[in-house]
């Protein structure tokens, strides 16, 4: 049940269709409003921060601050969180958390605490399908730190982890955690760039610049309106390695995150196998949910709920969206590259009709 780096790509469009013009300049200007395009690296993947700016606005305090004072203050804001989430950082909050033994009383930055607190109650909520304690599982499959493997672990090796994993293994009281089992670990990989989003999110908010659409590795916030006065459309990609545009919805003052069994995964023995844990299990999950879009008010559960519905699966995870009234979109194959779609009534006015 993780969600590394690799996750799938969305494409974001911006107004009208305009990805290739996006990328291939820094800032484009209209007479009134002018966007800035924030891209680059951070947490193993790429981020891509669009905001509008309106110089016409008397009362925006954000016109006298400069697109290189942004740029520098969004990228501290995700570089922070990096420090504090990331398991990849030996240094990192996260991984001195770990390494700290069992039965201690550690205090934890207060957005390490929120993480694992907010963690702990989607655990709950989807019954472990989502869990962060599966790190010891993550790395035996070869999707941790340590890197691939050239042989799937025995189910013995498997087992031998289960005494270390259990998000009731845990207790956040403030910002004071306690690991209640001797070798329990976190990896955050499936939480964190929602919670990065969020985090730019509401920098950008605070400086002034409240039109914007902030996009971490695929997860995503759009806040207020685009260049052009509507909302902004983002683009929900097959679920296939060589992606393509499958819909687009269009959102404003909203989260999105997608899960996808197709981007990440190792292929041991000629069989592949995906990235996403099953709790239960403890191997990779097998069935037919190809993709899952969560939108929902904030990046962080989106994120969360968006792994946990692809550990669920098709089934289970598409009954336990219904029952929680959760806006999604999710893609549910059918053989090769054909696909069903299942789509909440909420979100169905939500597409945008790319003919019009």
């Amino acid at each position: 049940m993780i969600k590394p780096a690799q996750n799938s790509f969305r494409y974001v469009l911006l107004g009208v269709i305009v990805i290739a013009t996006l990328a291939a300049c820094d800032i484009a200007k209209d007479k009134e409003d002018e966007f800035w395009l924030f891209k680059g690296p951070i947490m193993g993947t790429q981020y891509s921060i669009t905001v509008v700016v309106n110089h016409n606005a008397e009362s925006n305090p954000a016109i006298d601050m400069s697109r290189f004072e942004l740029d520098k203050g969004v990228v501290e804001v995700m570089q922070a969180t990096n420090q504090i989430m990331s398991h990849y950082i030996s240094d990192s909050d996260l991984s001195l958390l770990n390494s700290e033994p069992s039965g201690t009383a550690v205090v934890v930055t207060p957005a390490l605490a929120t993480i694992l607190a907010v963690s702990q109650r989607l655990s709950e909520q989807s019954n472990g399908a989502f869990d962060i304690t599966l790190a010891p599982v993550i790395d035996a499959w070869g999707f941790g730190p340590a890197g691939e493997i050239n042989e799937r672990p025995s189910p013995e090796a498997l087992e031998s982890l289960r005494k270390k994993i259990g998000y009731q293994k845990y207790k956040v009281v403030d910002n004071t955690v306690v690991k209640l089992a001797e070798g329990l670990t976190f990896n955050l990989s499936a939480i964190a760039k929602g919670y990065a989003v969020d985090q730019v999110s509401n920098y950008l908010t605070k400086q002034g610049f409240g039109n914007h659409l902030v996009d971490i590795g695929g997860e995503l916030r759009a806040s207020g309106k685009n260049q052009e006065g509507g909302g902004w459309r983002i683009g929900i990609e097959k679920p296939h390695v060589l992606g393509g545009l499958r819909d687009v919805i269009e959102l404003t003052d909203r989260a999105v995150a997608t899960s996808g069994d197709y981007r990440n995964f190792v292929e041991l023995d000629g069989q592949r196998y995906s990235h996403t844990i099953d709790s239960k299990s403890l191997n990779p999950v097998l069935h037919r949910l190809a993709s899952i879009t969560v939108v929902h008010e904030n990046a962080t559960e989106a994120d969360g709920l968006a792994t946990a519905i692809l550990a669920m699966g098709d089934v289970l995870g598409i009954e336990f969206a219904r029952e929680k009234g959760l806006s999604f979109y999710a893609m549910i194959r059918e053989g090769d590259d054909e696909y069903s779609v299942v789509v909440s009534d909420d979100l169905h006015p939500l597409l945008y009709d790319k003919d019009q």
